[in-house]
Order: C-alpha cells, then structure tokens, then sequence
C-alpha cells in the first residue's frame, strides 16, 4: 500500500511539474501596451502541425537541422506538437498591414501553455507575437520574422487571448484610438 501511495505521489508531482505555469493575467490596458497585435475573428479551421510547418519553407531545413544538431533526442518537434488555427479577422486593435485571414498557432498541450480552447465557427479576441519560443529559445535565429510564415503570428493561454467579449472590445477599441 505505501509503495503505491508513493508512486501516485511521483506521478502527481511529476505531472504537476509539466504544467504550464503563467504570471497573472495582465489587464487589458496592460496587455495592449505589451502585445504585438491584437485582433478579433472568427476561426475557419483548426489542424495539427508539426513544428517544422511553423516556419517559411526555404528556411525549414537549415532550422530543423540545428535545431537537431544542438537537440539530437527532441524528435518529438516532428509529430503535430502544434495547433495551427486559421482565422477570419473582422477587427484590428494594435498591428499594421494584417490581412483578412490569419494563422495563428499555439502549442497543441495545455501543458505547453498552448490555447487549446479554439473552436471552429467561434469567435476570439487574439494577443499576438511573432515569437515562436521553441525556435528562439533554441536555436542561433535571432531575426524570427524571416522564419515567420506570411500572415502568421504565436499565442497562448499565458496571454488575453479569449472568446470574444464585447466590453473587452470596446475598451481595446478605445486604446486603439488614444
């Protein structure tokens, strides 16, 4: 009996460490000053990516494989680890020159601190970055935009991204004019 109390001790804490861990929420105001682009839109598709498909073709190899020269063992990074959300924009709050249709990815594992609660036909408010921190934390790239997918941008749960609330437009909206 105590060695299977221990054992689901082990496990518990185990998987507790793999969880995603985030700082507060910030507040809107917050968040607007800290996040690349904001906007609103109604997402069309959801698939599942592997991390390779996140970044421009004529730049995948020569990422992949450093990436793989400096982690030999993280194959994991060719099984679809990322949820890549195609979404209809109806309005900008912070950005310049984003086009109607966005792809948006996040990682697929609430673990990973993705947002995993995307649904088709819904709509979202989405706080945006360029930084794919799987690459930039591992690899020599210090330039992520010429990695980065035409019209494409990161999220995660860590971030204001939500199912679309009309107060929380309006007060971006407002931002957006100051």
């Amino acid at each position: 009996m105590r060695t299977l109390l221990t054992f689901i001790a082990c496990f518990y804490f185990f998987k507790a460490s793999l969880a995603c861990s985030c700082a507060e929420i910030p507040s809107i105001e917050d968040a607007y000053f800290m996040t690349q682009v904001i906007f609103s839109g109604t997402v069309i598709q959801i698939e599942n990516v592997s991390l390779w498909e996140t970044v421009t073709s004529d730049k995948r190899m020569q990422v992949r494989k450093e990436y793989q020269q400096r982690h030999p063992n993280a194959a994991f990074f060719d099984n679809a680890i990322i949820q890549k959300v195609s979404i209809k924009r109806t309005k900008v709050y912070k950005g310049e020159n984003i086009n109607d249709t966005l792809i948006i990815f996040t990682p697929r594992s609430g673990a990973a601190c993705g947002f995993t609660w995307f649904k088709v036909g819904e709509d979202f408010t989405i706080y945006a970055s360029i930084y794919n921190n799987y690459l930039y934390n591992y690899t020599s790239f210090t330039n992520l935009k010429a990695l980065q997918l035409p019209n494409s941008y990161w999220t995660n749960q860590c971030t204001r991204t939500f199912v679309y609330r009309e107060q929380e437009a309006e007060t971006l909206l407002q931002l957006s004019r100051d």
